[in-house]
Order: C-alpha cells, then structure tokens, then sequence
C-alpha cells in the first residue's frame, strides 16, 4: 500500500525493521533519555496484518535487546 503525504513523495508501510528507520538508535536515544514505558506496533503494508505484526513483534523484541 503507497500513499502520499503532504510532501508529494510516496511512502510504503512496512514491518518494522524492514524499512528505513535506524530503529535500534531511535530506541537507544528514548533509554538515555530515560523513557520506560510502553512500546506499540502500528502496521499499514501490503503483507498479512498478522504475520507482518508478529515478524515486527519478534524484531523489536530484539532491538530493544540490541538498545541495551
């Protein structure tokens, strides 16, 4: 699924440790800023919802290890 923010480019959803974002850092950057709450999933992607939330689950899981 693409979609188009206001930007004008498009943007594809995926399972998190898929795309882009240096996940590991952003979570390492959220514990030295002493953040301990919660952390959610939010998918929007062309996979199955549930496979593609489980494989995110099982990612994050792991970075947040990696995070220390």
């Amino acid at each position: 699924m693409y979609f188009s923010p206001r930007g004008g480019n498009y943007l594809r959803g995926a399972i998190i440790g898929h795309g882009d974002v240096p996940v590991v850092q952003c979570l390492g950057i959220m514990k030295t800023a002493g953040y301990d709450g919660v952390l959610s999933i939010e998918f929007e992607g062309m996979e199955e919802p549930l496979k593609a939330i489980g494989l995110g689950l099982a990612n994050l899981r792991r970075f947040v290890q990696m995070a220390g």
